[in-house]
């Protein structure tokens, strides 16, 4: 929860700022990007986070590690997170920061699951669908999880929708083993004349 905290107050820092020189999708894409190489590359995730390297060497290798030069916000941004022991966050505050970003930008995020990744087409057609459903701008946040089997999960705030073929599955199974069984194909009739008349 402590971590929570600081990622948001380091996330609203950064997003006043962005706001006030009108970077706020530019910061928000610096930041998504380098999210995601923090989460893959180990080297990165070293320079970021470990208290072995003083501050100084640390901001000296991230500056190395950096392929393309980031605007001047972001990259003394990240000099501050190093400097400060918070490199660690970098994940969290650029989610915080993208959910301040929307919530100025009057868009609302949509949580899609699906078995296999979109493509670009059905991609666009679900944005399209879901601004209709919403009456708003929708921005896409999108999971892949095979185990669904086949069509979507779609999250919008506290509304769910679950369309996906494991639900639908596990719904029939459920309305089969909830209808009695029926007589069998020998029962009743023939044989039960045949008992009452003896």
């Amino acid at each position: 929860m402590a971590h929570e905290t600081v990622a948001r107050r380091y996330a609203q820092a950064l997003f006043e700022l962005a706001r006030e020189r009108g970077e706020l999708e530019p910061v928000r894409r610096e930041l998504e990007g380098l999210a995601a190489r923090a989460a893959e590359d180990r080297r990165w995730r070293w320079v970021m986070e470990s208290p072995a390297l003083p501050a100084s060497a640390r901001e000296a290798a991230l500056d190395h590690l950096l392929e393309e030069e980031p605007s001047p916000l972001v990259q003394r941004f990240l000099h501050v997170l190093v400097r400060k022991g918070r490199g660690a966050l970098l994940q969290a505050i650029a989610g915080e920061y993208g959910r301040l970003a929307d919530e100025a930008e009057g868009v609302r995020e949509a949580s899609v699951t699906t078995a296999m990744p979109l493509d670009e087409a059905n991609r666009e057609a679900l944005r399209r669908r879901l601004e209709e459903w919403t009456g708003g701008r929708v921005r896409l946040r999108e999971q892949v999880d095979p185990a669904i089997l086949g069509g979507l999960i779609v999250r919008v705030g506290d509304r769910r929708v679950d369309g996906s073929v494991r639900t639908r599955l596990e719904e029939m199974r459920r309305h089969l083993a909830s209808v009695p069984a029926g007589p069998g194909p020998n029962s009743g009739g023939a044989d039960e004349k045949g008992v009452s008349g003896r």
